[in-house]
C-alpha cells in the first residue's frame, strides 16, 4: 500500500461550440477585473485584469486540458492541470476601464475575440507534452527574471 498510485490521467477536450459540425469562427466577449493593491502598479493590475479576461475567453472557446493526479496511501500528493489554447484566440478589440470602487482603484478589461479551432491539431498537442513543459519552464524563468529586475529597479 506504500507504493504510489496513479489514479487519474486523462485528456479532455472541452469544446463549447454551438454545434460539433460548425467550422465557422465564433465571437467571444469576456471580462476580467483586478483591484489595485497598495504596492501594485496600475499597469500590473491592468495586465492581471487582461489575463483574467483572456482566461475567461479561452474557457468559452474550448481548450485542450490535461490533468494528472497522484496519491500515496490514499492521500493526494500531486495534482496538476494544464490548459493549452495556442493559436485559438484572436483579440478583435480591447476596452480598458479604470474605476474608483470606494477608495480603491479597479481595472476592468473587456475583450472581444474570435476563436477558430480548425487549424489546431489536438493529436499533435497531446503528443508534444515535452515541448509544452519546456515552454512553461522557460515562461516561469522569464517571469522570475522580470520580477527580479522590477525589484532591483524599485530599490534603486
Amino acid at each position: 500500500m506504500g507504493k504510489r498510485l496513479l489514479f487519474l490521467l486523462c485528456l479532455t477536450l472541452a469544446s463549447f461550440c454551438s454545434s460539433p459540425a460548425s467550422a465557422a469562427p465564433q465571437t467571444i466577449t469576456a471580462e476580467g477585473t483586478c483591484i489595485v493593491g497598495d504596492t501594485d502598479a496600475p499597469k500590473d493590475a491592468r495586465d492581471a485584469a487582461r489575463k483574467e479576461a483572456l482566461r475567461a475567453a479561452t474557457e468559452q472557446a474550448g481548450v485542450y486540458i490535461e490533468s494528472y493526479s497522484e496519491t500515496q496511501n490514499y492521500t493526494l500528493t500531486s495534482d496538476e492541470v494544464r490548459m493549452v489554447a495556442a493559436a485559438v484566440l484572436r483579440v478583435l478589440s480591447e476596452e480598458v476601464t479604470p474605476e474608483l470602487a470606494g477608495d480603491v482603484w479597479r481595472y476592468r478589461v473587456r475583450l472581444v475575440c474570435t476563436a477558430d479551432t480548425d487549424g489546431i491539431d489536438l493529436a499533435a498537442l497531446a503528443g508534444n507534452k515535452a515541448e509544452i513543459a519546456r515552454l512553461q519552464r522557460e515562461r516561469d524563468e522569464l517571469q522570475r527574471a522580470n520580477e527580479d529586475l522590477r525589484a532591483r529597479y524599485e530599490r534603486e
